[in-house]
């Protein structure tokens, strides 16, 4: 009697599978990226009564980052960029963003897909920074998300 190998067929598929299927991220066209921006969230101390919201999305096939960003009660915005680093850390900036005409218009930007890869997989270990003439070293931030 012949003995037949019926766990062969299934060990490939979940081999195929898991190649095909290993990271969802990296097989994405777009990915999205938010935050909640408070002075409060300034190590240092911000505008107090500062507030902004971000939300963007992630072009991979474009090589394009898109964004709104609105900004409430921050005078003389001077830069916006995205800095590494956790919620009460101060990180090292990775990549300066293009400040809106008028507060809240799309701006869409190009931008290196290695990095945009890596900050949507590890949202969570960047933030965005807006500066201002008060305050040169930050007036708002909030942690980015997906």
């Amino acid at each position: 009697m012949k003995r037949m190998h019926v766990f062969a067929p299934l060990a490939l598929c979940g081999a195929v599978c898991g190649a095909i299927c290993a990271s969802p991220a990296a097989a994405q066209d777009y990915a999205t990226l938010g935050a909640s921006l408070f002075g409060e969230l300034i190590i240092d101390g911000g505008e107090e009564d500062g507030a902004g919201d971000f939300n963007g999305e992630i072009d991979f096939r474009r090589s394009r980052l898109c964004y709104y960003l609105e900004i409430e009660d921050v005078d003389g915005v001077t830069s916006v960029a995205i800095h590494e680093g956790g919620q009460r850390d101060d990180g090292a900036e990775v990549l300066a963003l293009t400040l809106p005409e008028a507060n809240g218009d799309e701006v869409c930007m190009a931008a290196d897909m290695a990095l945009m890869r890596t900050i949507s997989e590890a949202p969570d270990g960047y933030y965005l920074l807006v500066r201002s003439t008060d305050h040169p070293n930050g007036a708002i931030r909030g942690q980015l998300h997906d």
